[in-house]
């Protein structure tokens, strides 16, 4: 087999999630000459796309060749949010401690017992990506690396193999900036840190997008003194501006040290501390720091599979080209997930997967542009989002509705209310796109997601029953608004001179 599994086991927990998505000696069945769909990937896009189409029938080969599960249950949204779980209970025993008039740094901060759970967690769910359950549902699994040899082959286990459609879900890695002395010094990225297995010290996050400011924030409330080091002018850029203060606010009153406008220039060692220097327009700054986490965005999979061979476009820093339909240049080969589209998340990888699969096989017309999607960054404050993928970049047509969490009793009565929702819709009412800040966002924008799914207008939103308190009762109080707003002078004018006539 060629490539190895870039997780150094810690525990016993993380020896089960290997046993489950790279089992020791494991061996790779001999390729048969042809199949139905080759997925080269294993990660959520090409679990996705495996198994769908082999329980439909298809003769189907996966290739993956590191870990099942990819960066999503590995080193992505799993491990991610069992950490942020933990930080956020010593928030809550914090408030606690607070309310009764105690001192809030009585509180333990358990960093070790909570990578820990965070492995322990991802040894549990890694049962939904194991080989068992992908050999059982009739794929012939390869660890391997593929590499494409023709428009219609694939060298797997080091035989041609021909293919009547492929899908490519290879994903990203992360993005290391050639900052002179850094790997000298040594880093941790997103694929490395979860196995960090040590005392609370000083970190340094060099990047302030979404990644590097939830494990910011993670590791602060875990006794980590944090720095962030962020080349634009606010964290969280692409977020609106309103949406990035809220954020950083809060993470200065956690603590976080936050440095914007700032390019890291230079990372030497002294003694076991990594001194890092970098530069601002306020002038120029150093660290000593224990550790450094690299959170400054992704680049797409695309080294090794020979895509020129296949007649395959891409751009090594955008990903692979790719039409409406998930199709590329090769009319053969689709691609899905983060190595091909902008919104690079785990359920756009399962959504596009499935968009791939009746296109490649079913000859569909399915298309990303009629997408909605949600996704959410999951800081404290978090910070959602839903919008249609076909209205980018169209909002001069739209009218914007806010709704502070002030105004949202439950937000007030859970001390919660930092935060907005802003609809953006047209003139009848449309949901084009949402962004919600507030300590819940990511498990109300589900909401927002479904309403524009199923053509609900805010009108209808503001007809739904909603139970009170919720900090959910948000999205009708946008409804009322938008109702609101459609009482214009005019309007109230004629329905005064019908209550002059209402009989008694």
């Amino acid at each position: 087999m060629n490539g190895f599994p870039n997780l150094t086991p810690v525990d016993d927990s993380d020896r089960v999630l290997l046993s489950r998505v790279r089992p020791e000696g494991w061996r790779n069945p001999e390729p048969e000459d042809r199949y139905t769909l080759v997925v080269i990937g294993g990660g959520t896009g090409g679990l996705v796309s495996a198994i769908g189409a082999a329980s439909l029938g298809a003769k189907v080969a996966l290739v993956e060749r590191n870990l099942l599960g990819g960066d999503c249950l590995n080193y992505g949204c799993v491990p991610s949010k069992a950490l942020i779980r933990a930080a956020r209970w010593v928030k809550e025993a914090r408030e606690v401690f607070r309310l009764a008039g105690g001192e809030t740094g009585a509180v333990p901060t358990p960093f070790r017992e909570a990578m820990r759970r965070v492995r322990g967690v991802r040894g549990e769910v890694s049962v939904h990506d194991s080989t068992e359950k992908v050999v059982s549902a009739g794929v012939h699994l390869f660890f391997d690396e593929a590499r494409f040899t023709s428009d219609k082959t694939i060298r797997i286990n080091g035989k041609d193999v021909e293919f009547k459609r492929a899908i490519i879900a290879t994903g990203t890695s992360p993005r290391v900036p050639p900052i002179p002395g850094l790997q000298e010094a040594g880093y941790l990225t997103n694929e490395t840190v979860f196995s960090l297995d040590r005392d609370p010290g000083s970190i340094l996050v060099l990047g302030g997008g979404p990644i590097g400011c939830e494990m910011a924030q993670a590791f602060s409330r875990l006794g980590w003194e944090v720095t962030i080091v962020s080349r634009p002018d606010r964290l969280l850029p692409k977020e609106e501006e309103e949406a990035s203060s809220l954020v950083e606010e809060a993470f200065r009153r956690d603590g976080i040290k936050v440095i914007t406008r700032a390019d890291a220039k230079e990372v030497s060692r002294k003694g076991e501390k990594k001194v890092v220097r970098w530069e601002s327009p306020g002038g120029a700054g150093e660290g000593e720091f224990d550790e450094i986490l690299v959170a400054a965005g992704r680049i797409p999979n695309v080294t090794g599979l020979n895509l020129e061979a296949a007649g395959i476009d891409y751009d090594p820093q955008k990903g692979i080209a790719v039409n409406d339909r998930l199709q590329t240049t090769n009319k053969r080969v689709f691609a899905v997930g983060d190595v091909a589209i902008p919104y690079r998340f785990t359920h756009t990888a399962d959504a596009t997967a499935r968009i791939a699969l009746k296109n490649a096989l079913f000859f569909g017309r399915e298309k990303v542009s009629s997408l909605v999607v949600p996704w959410c960054t999951y800081t404290d404050p978090e910070v959602a989002h839903a919008r249609r993928v076909h209205s980018e970049g169209k909002d001069g047509d739209l009218t914007p509705l806010t709704i502070p969490l002030s105004e949202v009793d439950r937000a007030v009565t859970d001390g919660e209310e930092m935060g907005f929702l802003r609809v953006w819709h047209t003139p009848r009412g449309k949901i084009e796109r949402v962004t919600l800040v507030s300590a819940e966002a990511g498990n109300i924008i589900g909401t927002f997601s479904l309403a524009m799914t199923a053509g609900l207008t805010l009108s209808d939103l503001s007809r739904t029953i909603f139970p009170y308190p919720t900090v959910g009762e948000v999205a009708r109080k946008a409804g009322d608004g938008f109702m609101r707003g459609r009482l214009t002078p005019q309007v109230k004018k004629i329905f005064s001179a019908y209550f002059r006539f209402f009989p008694l």
